[in-house]
């Protein structure tokens, strides 16, 4: 096994750990915590110094897949291990995050399993599945979520619609906004848009950044700004 000490390789203590609402390393319990090596891609230097990892790597460099970082204006729920879903299934997770300065964006790194990296597409939309949301459809109140999981520990959802299906595949790191919720992603699906100014006497109380736009009851754009001209 000498082969595998190259620069490249991971070294970490498996013990029991909760993370993003799973469990690791149960079987510690019994038989005592141990180290783990990722040996990484074949090629790197021999080495025989290293530094053990604080927590296991999220992705082992045998998992076949890919990664895309995803741009928020806020991480909100969202953690390292926190699931990528598509179609409800649990197909990727955060690998990583960097919170950007005052007026930045954050960036937010996910893997996601072969063979569902191929469902990913140039024109997918990825949204921030977290949390829960309360409607006043059909005359009742409804409440929906994605999952206990997803409501504890945050959830990442993409779809790639019918109009990008024919477009190549999404490369490794490839860039993609994250939005808020599964309508604001929708709404962006829209490359071809007509901007407007409204102008208001009287009060636009409760009215902000966000707030949709409708005709009939359909919404057909939101507003991207209010500002005063007294």
């Amino acid at each position: 096994a000498a082969s595998l000490l190259t620069d490249h390789a991971r070294f970490w203590v498996v013990r029991p750990r909760f993370t993003a609402g799973s469990f690791s390393g149960l079987e510690t319990l019994v038989s005592g915590s141990y180290i783990e090596i990722d040996p990484g891609t074949p090629g790197g230097a021999a080495r025989r110094a290293f530094t053990g990892l604080e927590a296991p790597p999220a992705v082992r460099s045998d998992e076949p897949g890919r990664t895309f970082r995803l741009h928020a204006a806020r991480l909100g729920a969202l953690g390292v291990g926190s699931p990528v879903l598509f179609r409800d299934a649990t197909v990727g997770e955060v690998i990583g995050y960097e919170l950007g300065g005052p007026g930045k964006e954050t960036l937010i790194r996910v893997f996601i399993r072969a063979p569902y990296a191929d469902f990913v597409h140039q024109g997918s939309y990825f949204w921030n599945d977290s949390g829960f949301s309360v409607n006043m459809a059909g005359g009742g109140l409804r409440l929906e979520f994605q999952s206990v999981q997803a409501l504890l520990s945050g959830a990442i959802a993409f779809d790639t619609p019918e109009e990008a299906e024919g477009r190549p595949l999404a490369a490794n790191d490839a860039d993609f906004t994250l939005y808020p919720d599964h309508a604001a992603a929708t709404t962006a699906r829209y490359a071809d848009s007509i901007p407007i100014l409204v102008h208001f006497r009287g009060s636009v109380r409760g009215l902000s950044v966000g707030a949709p736009v409708e005709i009939y009851g359909i919404q057909i754009g939101e507003v991207t700004d209010v500002k005063l001209q007294y």
